[in-house]
């Protein structure tokens, strides 16, 4: 039952993505943590690599259409040795009503999924929020933001910590197998990003399903491309002290929670994403 819920939650969040909250350095870090789209994606890493010097602000180039995006990308992209997808008519217009949408609304449809979920999954009848926690039954899930380096396990920033994604390897038509793969995949990712002191900037189910589309979409590898951002990040990490401080800023809703596993539950709001670590 747990499982079907899960996977339900991704039907209705793969179509809105929700934004991240940036609650590190300043603007200029992390870029990674802000990228929502393909070329996004591919502007943080030619900015990275030194080939952007000439590209426009980040929230500048995320307010043009793909096309133009992906035309200011292309010189310093094959710079960078990034062969660029370019954009499809199809994609196109299906990723800008979408986008469009969630920059409208700024959430999935909550009605929709609240009716989805309704008798599938009970653990939310057992849990309720106290100050910044989740408490549920015996166990409490405390509210978890960014670490600094000194906190972490040894090893976390090395070379050899990968975010170790599996490929996609079935059918995109296929509605079933794509959902527990991002089920599976996005408990891994949040994971990933716990271990190296960035609970605090993770994207919301919704925001990772609408990428994985967005970059399957253009044939770019989901798995490759979040191997990259993880290298980033890292490297990102090692020179960058981040804000650990944690608090719920604004209301929360259960309905809205996932619960990943025995030791994380997350819980998505309109342009953050909050994470909770069993105490």
């Amino acid at each position: 039952m747990l499982k079907r819920a899960l996977l339900n939650i991704f039907c209705v969040s793969m179509v809105l993505p929700l934004f991240l909250w940036a609650g590190v350095a300043s603007a200029k870090s992390f870029c990674f943590v802000k990228a929502e789209t393909y070329y996004e994606h591919v502007y943080c890493e030619v900015s990275s690599k030194g080939n952007g010097r000439h590209l426009p602000d980040f929230y500048d180039f995320r307010k043009n259409d793909p096309l133009i995006q992906a035309l200011l990308l292309k010189k310093p992209a094959a710079r960078s040795g990034i062969t660029l997808a370019m954009p499809r008519k199809k994609t196109k217009s299906v990723i800008s009503k979408v986008k469009g949408g969630a920059k409208k609304n700024g959430q999935i449809n909550v009605k929709r999924h609240v009716s989805q979920q309704r008798g599938q999954s009970s653990w939310r009848h057992n849990c309720e929020f106290d100050d910044n926690a989740i408490v549920c039954a015996t166990k409490r899930y405390v509210l978890t933001g960014n670490k600094n380096n000194n906190t972490l396990k040894e090893g976390a920033l090395s070379k050899s910590n990968r975010m170790g994604l599996a490929p996609y390897r079935q059918r995109l038509d296929n509605k079933a197998d794509v959902n527990d793969y991002l089920v599976s995949s996005y408990q891994r990712y949040i994971e990933k990003m716990l271990a190296i002191g960035l609970g605090g900037v993770t994207m919301s189910s919704g925001k990772f399903a609408f990428l994985f589309h967005d970059l399957t979409n253009r044939g770019v590898s989901f798995d490759e491309r979040f191997e990259t951002m993880y290298r980033y990040l890292i490297k990102d990490k090692k020179a960058i002290r981040v804000n650990e401080r944690a608090s719920i800023d604004r209301p929360l809703s259960m309905d809205r929670c996932l619960y990943l596993s025995d030791n994380i539950i997350t819980c998505a709001a309109t342009q953050k994403n909050f994470l909770f670590v069993r105490a």
